[in-house]
């Protein structure tokens, strides 16, 4: 495999596409919860807790795109690892060599537990 190397402007001229990729991507997993029955409550609660991912950084390494984004949740919640795979395959779509990585999960909720009372 030919080794290819990506210059720091073309990592920030990338940046907007992956985010418009990671948008739809977002926007596609939210519309998963139309189909769901009550069975699949653990994930139902997963894709409902984000509000939004975000580019944090972009990284360039051994033939792949690291790209670290920051999810932004209504509630406290430690992980989302099946969210994460299944916003890494789809946004994968758009650019095959793209892995997402978790960088930060950032609770934004305003009230509820641990926050007023």
């Amino acid at each position: 495999m030919k080794k290819i190397i990506i210059s720091e402007n073309q990592i920030d001229k990338l940046r907007k596409p992956i985010q418009t990729a990671i948008n739809l991507s977002v926007s596609r997993i939210k519309s998963y919860v139309d189909d769901m029955d009550m069975d699949e409550i653990s994930a139902i609660f997963e894709i409902s807790s984000v509000n939004r991912v975000v580019v944090d950084r972009i990284e360039s390494t051994n033939n792949r795109i690291k790209v670290f984004v920051d999810i932004y949740t209504n509630t406290k919640v430690h992980h989302l690892s099946n969210y994460i795979n299944e916003l890494d395959a789809l946004v994968s779509e758009f650019f095959p060599m793209v892995t997402i990585i978790e960088n930060e999960i950032i609770n934004e909720a305003t009230f509820g537990p641990g926050i007023d009372w």
